[in-house]
């Protein structure tokens, strides 16, 4: 991908962080992600989730307080991905915050974040 100069190609980038996270080569996600020049919501949220379904919460929460002092708005995939480490961390007063972002913002009514 880099011979071919797609390095820089967000929706590459996006795909690749994607799928390092799946594969749980968290360490190779966050290389991407971390050389990526622009971030879209996409970016984080593939980097959220991988992190939080590998049961690395910390990681998760910190990253997604990185993207809540980014210029981007997170969405029912982030707050859904970002609920277990909440959860697993016994952060009430976080979890609680989250919640309320949710009801302000609407996406608590995704059939996803309300399970």
């Amino acid at each position: 991908i880099l011979e071919l100069g797609f390095e820089s190609d967000l929706y590459v980038a996006n795909a690749l962080v994607d799928m390092y996270s799946r594969m749980g080569l968290l360490d190779r996600a966050r290389q991407v992600f971390d050389e990526m020049p622009v971030r879209d919501l996409v970016s984080w949220n593939s980097l959220i989730s991988g992190y939080s379904s590998h049961g690395y919460y910390e990681e998760a929460l910190e990253l997604y307080h990185e993207l809540r002092n980014s210029w981007i708005v997170p969405d029912s995939f982030t707050v859904s991905s970002v609920l277990p480490a909440f959860g697993n961390l016994l952060v009430v007063k976080e979890g609680q915050g989250l919640h309320g972002f949710a009801l302000k913002s609407g996406v608590d009514s995704v059939v996803v974040v309300n399970n």
